[in-house]
């Protein structure tokens, strides 16, 4: 058998993380209404599609996202991450690529990025832009 050398400096493609939910966040989000998710879906579509005739579809991935993060942190919370997304320059498509990046399912798609945009949403409250 040959042996693979070990190159410490090669650069090693990293992974990225799975857009589905762990069965554990499959059951977190079972009690969340299905009122509570089209709130906020509704929440999302008025502060990232305004004015807009095609809205993108609610499908069953953006519900499951949006159930976890509802059990997770409520609905207020998730409003929230919502406008702390929409305060973001870059997430808004004011980047090299001018491409936005405002999906829900992005917004919802792990602590770390729910967590980022609270942040965000709670620098533009503090400064008195809502």
């Amino acid at each position: 058998m040959q042996e693979i050398p070990y190159e410490p400096n090669k650069k090693r493609k990293q992974r990225r993380a799975s857009p589905y939910l762990r069965p554990e966040q499959n059951k977190k989000g079972a009690g969340v209404s299905e009122e509570e998710v089209d709130e906020v879906y509704q929440y999302w579509v008025a502060v990232m599609r305004p004015g807009k005739a095609r809205v993108p579809k609610l499908d069953i991935e953006r519900v499951r996202k949006m159930k976890w993060a509802i059990a997770d942190y409520g609905v207020e919370l998730c409003k929230q991450a919502i406008d702390g997304c929409a305060a973001s320059d870059f997430h808004m498509g004011r980047n090299k690529a001018n491409k936005r990046y405002d999906d829900i399912t992005l917004i919802f798609r792990d602590v770390e990025h729910v967590e980022m945009f609270l942040e965000r949403g709670e620098g533009k409250k503090a400064k008195g832009d809502f």
